[in-house]
């Protein structure tokens, strides 16, 4: 509510206004960016991540024999609207006491620490998952990374605009499971795990993300389809294909300005690479 009562008013702001309009392009970073500046009579070019980095990863875990135990992950730090808590429960649904498969072999690791964490620690006791879901608290970058390396699946279901460790999952072969909310549902779809529908409430994400907990748990052909494309995907989110197109976008900026200016003084089409470089 605090967010979407400040979005409000600064669509009111003349000044953002007139930036805006006196804008040749604009690319907004995620989705919902782009519903309010259409809203504004913008159309933009193009929605696009802000963010492209290129960590420096462990070895690929080659996934030709299944590990027996199959992990879950949820890594950074867990502030009540990360919503690990919707992580938890669907696990529990999936695989708890009172689920159809009590004795799958699967785990659950938790990595970080907050305010949330004793709600958490909490909910696993009352849930009779304290065999099933290990907390690690915080650990080094390096450490995260080879614990992620090694998980079935990354559990990120944050209300806010969080990529956390997205990028690093995708170029590690890591489904991910994240909302329909800001940066997480731009990197991911279906080729590379699942966005979790937050329209019809709490219940309807815990029930669509225990079923695809379930399911990239038991079928090992749909979880290698969905590893397969979560490489994929970071090669289409990499620096280089971002690079590609932003350069085909200042080109097509540039080519409206001369079509509608005629010869216009000052703009000279250069290579993004060539300037990069």
């Amino acid at each position: 509510r605090f967010w979407s009562a400040i979005r409000a008013a600064m669509e009111l702001d003349p000044f953002l206004k007139k930036t805006l309009r006196r804008a040749e392009g604009v690319i907004p970073s995620v989705d919902i960016v782009g519903s309010h500046l259409r809203r504004l009579g913008i159309k933009p070019l193009e929605v696009m991540a802000s963010v492209a980095p290129k960590p420096k990863l462990p070895p690929i875990v080659a996934w030709t024999v299944r590990p027996e135990v199959f992990r879950f992950i949820s890594i950074g730090r867990v502030p009540r609207w990360k919503a690990v808590h919707l992580g938890i429960k669907a696990f529990a649904k999936a695989f708890g006491p009172k689920s159809n498969q009590p004795n799958a072999k699967v785990e659950y690791v938790i990595i970080g620490e907050g305010e949330d964490l004793g709600r958490l620690k909490e909910l696993t006791i009352e849930l009779g998952l304290e065999s099933q879901i290990r907390f690690e608290g915080n650990l080094p970058y390096d450490a995260c990374l080879k614990e992620l390396s090694a998980a079935g699946a990354l559990i990120h279901p944050a209300f806010r605009d969080s990529a956390g460790l997205i990028f690093e999952s995708l170029m590690l072969g890591i489904p991910v499971a994240c909302l329909d909310i800001g940066l997480p549902a731009l990197l991911i779809d279906s080729s590379c795990g699942v966005v979790l529908e937050t329209e019809n409430g709490a219940q309807a994400v815990v029930q669509e993300l225990s079923d695809s907990m379930i399911r990239w748990e038991q079928d090992d052909i749909e979880h290698a389809r969905i590893r397969e494309g979560a490489f994929k995907r970071a090669e289409q989110m990499s620096r280089e294909k971002r690079g590609e197109r932003l350069e085909l976008l200042y080109e097509s900026v540039l080519s409206n300005l001369k079509s509608t200016q005629g010869n216009a003084k000052g703009f000279r089409a250069k290579s993004f690479h060539e300037k990069m470089s």
